[in-house]
C-alpha cells in the first residue's frame, strides 16, 4: 500500500512539473484547386496524374516534424481488359524537382522519392500518403513550395481523378503536419 502511494505521488509530481512530452501541435493546410492540377505531360511516357503544389510552412524545422500526411479523395479504376478484372490500382506519388509550369517534364520526377499506395478501385476512395521525408527534405532545402506528381505515373491505363471538393469550399487536398513532442513549457 505504501509503495503504491509513493508511485502515485511521484507520478503526480512529474506531471505537475512538466516532465512529460507534449505535441507542439498539428497544422492542417487545405489546398485549393489552383494547387492541384491535371498534368500535361510532354510525352506519352506518363499516365494520368496530377501535380500538387504544397506551400512549405514557415517557422518549423525539418527535424521537428513527427508526421506529415497528404489526404485526398479520388475515383480510381484499373485498366479495362477482357483477361481479368483489376480490383486494385497502384497510385504513385513522386517528388518533383523545380516548379511545374505548363507541361510536366518526366526528367523532373525524382524516381527515388516514390511513395505508393495500393487502392481498391471505385469512386470516392480516401487516399492517405505519408510525405514526412519529402517535407523534411524541402524544409532542409529552405524551399517555400514543393511539388508532387500523384496518380498513375508509370501506368497508362485506367482512371485516376482527384475529387475537387473533398474538404468543402473547392479544397481537394488536405496536408496535415504533426510536430515532434517537446518538453512542456513550465
Amino acid at each position: 500500500m505504501k509503495t503504491w502511494c509513493i508511485v502515485i505521488v511521484i507520478t503526480v509530481v512529474f506531471l505537475c512539473i512538466g516532465v512529460h512530452p507534449t505535441y507542439a501541435g498539428e497544422r492542417v493546410i487545405l489546398l485549393g484547386s489552383g494547387d492541384v492540377r491535371v498534368t500535361s505531360p510532354r510525352d506519352s511516357t506518363l499516365g494520368q496524374s496530377y501535380v500538387i503544389t504544397l506551400p512549405i510552412p514557415q517557422g518549423i524545422a525539418g527535424n521537428k516534424i513527427h508526421r506529415a500526411a497528404l489526404e485526398f479523395l479520388a475515383d480510381v479504376f484499373g485498366p479495362d481488359t477482357e483477361a481479368y478484372q483489376s480490383e486494385s490500382a497502384l497510385v504513385e506519388v513522386y517528388g518533383v524537382d523545380g516548379p511545374v509550369t505548363g507541361e510536366l517534364d518526366p526528367g523532373q520526377i525524382r524516381r527515388p522519392s516514390a511513395m505508393t499506395r495500393n487502392v481498391v478501385v471505385g469512386e470516392n476512395r480516401r487516399i492517405l500518403v505519408d510525405i514526412t521525408e519529402f517535407l523534411r527534405y524541402n524544409l532542409r532545402q529552405e524551399n517555400t513550395t514543393a511539388s508532387l506528381v500523384v496518380g498513375f505515373v508509370q501506368a497508362h491505363d485506367g482512371v485516376f481523378r482527384i475529387r475537387e471538393d473533398a474538404f468543402g469550399m473547392g479544397k481537394p487536398v488536405r496536408l496535415t503536419i504533426v510536430e515532434l513532442p517537446r518538453a512542456a513549457d513550465h
